[in-house]
């Protein structure tokens, strides 16, 4: 009984595997396929049945998520990595802003501004199931950003749009997964906003909102890195 009890469980085993490729593959950029929290990674173990039901529930919310108004912005999870960032330092937020932003589905003739402003395409089709970042922009949103980044200046546009376009949330996931990357997320996304729509106001920075956006930067990668297998 009790070496049954001291056997490593097979999430763990598939954690431990994990960090072997990584280690094993130090010194090169991370290949966000082999890093990624796959299915069979998920660190809470679920029969075949228990996936595929629940696949399906997770399928059908976010349709009936994009029957909401607002454009709708995703990005794979399987396209992200952070392997560009500095581990100490000061953190380079437009770099974090470009490995984490999400494009919008859709969306190219109700906000041009946005789409264009996005540096990618707008999504044909929305990743539905598959583990990707997710921000929903409402229709007063919208109209906003749009009048906003119409007048302001290329590189102010610039921080605006892209602070627009952070996730604040992670769907297709493991709940466990999906509630600690959302709560990181959301965080991060606030503070940029606020430091962002302050660029465009022509307000002075604030040390407060510079350290609130350093201190959620640092919650945020800390979160990702270990959602990755890059911690």
């Amino acid at each position: 009984m009790s070496g049954a009890r001291n056997r490593p469980t097979a999430d763990m085993l598939l954690v431990d595997a994990r960090r072997k490729r990584l280690q094993g593959a130090k010194g090169d950029t991370p290949d966000p396929s082999i890093v990624l929290v796959a299915e069979e990674d998920a660190i809470i173990e679920e029969d075949s049945t228990d996936r595929d039901t629940s696949l399906a529930a997770t399928v059908d919310q976010e349709r009936a998520l994009l029957q909401r108004a607002g454009v709708h912005c995703f990005r794979p999870l399987i396209t992200v990595t952070l392997a560009r960032l500095a581990w100490s330092g000061t953190i380079d937020h437009a770099l974090l802003h470009e490995a984490i932003a999400c494009a919008p589905f859709d969306a190219a003739s109700r906000a041009p501004n946005i789409t264009r402003r996005a540096g990618a395409p707008a999504l044909r089709k929305a990743p539905l199931g598959e583990a990707s970042l997710y921000v929903r922009l409402g229709e007063d949103d919208v109209v906003a950003l749009e009048r906003a980044l119409a007048s302001a200046s290329a590189d102010v546009g610039d921080r605006l749009a892209s602070a627009a376009l952070l996730p604040d949330s992670l769907t297709g996931a493991p709940a466990r997964a999906a509630y600690a990357a959302s709560q990181a997320l959301a965080g991060y996304r606030s503070v940029a906003l606020v430091a962002a729509w302050r660029d465009v106001m022509g307000a002075p920075g604030l040390a407060e909102v510079i350290r609130d956006r350093d201190s959620a930067a640092v919650r945020l990668l800390s979160t990702m890195r270990a959602l990755l297998g890059e911690a």
